[in-house]
């Protein structure tokens, strides 16, 4: 296969796989049917955000150990898809435990133990996936990958949500019935997301020798960040931005809890969180190419910081509940795709060579955030929604002034001419 038919090629298998990731985790999103779910077996807050805080830890954890084991990866594709196998069937197995009657705290120990295979998995995956994806696509490729990942898939979450609301506002139908039949939808289509990984194909790459450590890497961390005040000024922007979007598991449960809007009205704004990954992609799709990544990360940061200014007003009752509300669920849902900004602007200013090095670094910088979810179930829990939402608010801002400082990467990249 040549380059071109490879580019091609590869693209849309990034593509198809990004799509059905979206559509599928709408069904087991830790940031809006997940908190439902576990607000129907525990009035605990702290619940929600020690949820979220196990994906980060996770996550980052595995990143930080073990994800530039990837280099010494023969076939990548395989190994990465192998992976998503056993970390999408998170949300089928929490389906089959409650098919099997497991409820309460039962049910809520499932879901971590769960939630922690899926996450740790996806630790594995993260570094090699940017790997791959930056070395078998150029900088336009990516951008349209990653852009139509968010639009297209975002426009299936959207369908996704619209069945969500449908089985949670069915009449006489048990609550945990409703979850294990949202939870299998969800763990069918991920696990076709899986697969379209497997289809990419890489391209010829050096393997490291046998004595290759996969800890190396972290002694270069500091020189790389000593030697590049660019990226460090994204990794700022990009942590202030997972600081301010702590707020995302609880908008809903602001609707409901604080708010006391119907029912209705708060699947409603479920749907709304889910279509920000829509504007997400219209955002990566249709900017990113054109203007590059750094654009889209400040619009991003934009549309997030009004979002968290319109919820804080609905709060202190200067702002109509719904209309205020819906636009921080759909900013909220915006922000949670932001990655494809970060993650695009990162490879951009990363020398080809050292794109691993560049997401370990990441994964190192961001680990301490963690917490920021368990920090922000226990405010909320103990003060309210209301102090959750203003310090929120001020790391937007944060993040905001300091993307307006990031420069566009240097070489032919679409920012060149913009």
């Amino acid at each position: 296969m040549d380059e071109a038919r490879l580019g091609v090629h590869n693209r849309r298998a990034f593509t198809a796989q990004g799509i059905l990731y979206f559509v599928g985790i709408a069904f087991f999103d830790t940031s809006t049917v997940v908190p439902l779910f576990l607000r129907s077996l525990s009035a605990d807050l702290t619940l929600v955000g020690a949820l979220v805080a196990l994906r980060t830890f996770a996550t980052l954890v595995v990143q930080v150990l073990f994800g530039m084991a990837v280099m010494k990866v023969r076939h990548v594709p395989r190994y990465l898809s192998g992976l998503l196998y056993a970390s999408y069937s998170a949300p089928a197995i929490v389906a089959v435990g409650l098919l099997a009657g497991l409820r309460g705290t039962a049910a809520i120990v499932l879901l971590f133990a769960a939630t922690a295979v899926q996450w740790t998995c996806d630790g594995f995956v993260a570094i090699g996936y940017y790997d791959l994806m930056g070395r078998t696509l150029d900088a336009t490729d990516r951008g349209r990958a990653m852009g139509g990942m968010q639009f297209i898939g975002g426009l299936g979450a959207v369908g996704s949500a619209l069945v969500i609301k449908a089985v949670l506002d069915l009449p006489g139908l048990d609550p945990v019935a409703r979850f294990t039949a949202l939870f299998l939808a969800g763990g069918v289509l991920l696990l076709a997301s899986a697969y379209s990984l497997s289809l990419v194909r890489d391209r010829p790459h050096r393997v490291p020798t046998a004595d290759f450590r996969p800890l190396r890497h972290l002694r270069e961390i500091p020189g790389l960040l000593r030697t590049r005040p660019v990226f460090v000024r994204a990794l700022a922007c990009q942590a202030f931005a997972i600081l301010a979007m702590t707020i995302a598991p609880f908008v809903l449960l602001i609707a409901r809890d604080r708010l006391l809007l119907a029912d209705s009205l708060v699947t409603a704004l479920l749907g709304l969180q889910i279509a920000g990954s829509v504007v997400g992609g219209l955002l990566v799709l249709f900017v990113t190419p054109r203007r590059g990544s750094r654009r889209s990360v400040q619009l991003f940061l934009l549309v997030l910081t009004i979002g968290l200014v319109s919820g804080l007003g609905a709060v202190l009752g200067l702002l109509p509940a719904f209309p205020a509300l819906a636009l921080l669920a759909l900013s909220a849902g915006v922000g949670v795709a932001s990655w494809a900004g970060f993650m695009g602007y990162f490879v951009d200013v990363a020398e080809p060579e050292r794109i691993p090095l560049y997401m370990a670094s990441n994964s190192v910088v961001m680990l301490p955030l963690a917490g920021a979810g368990l920090l922000g179930g226990l405010a909320a829990d103990r003060f309210g929604f209301l102090p959750l939402l203003a310090v929120c608010l001020v790391f937007a801002l944060a993040a905001l002034g300091l993307s307006l400082r990031l420069p566009a990467p240097a070489g032919p990249t679409p920012e060149v001419t913009s």
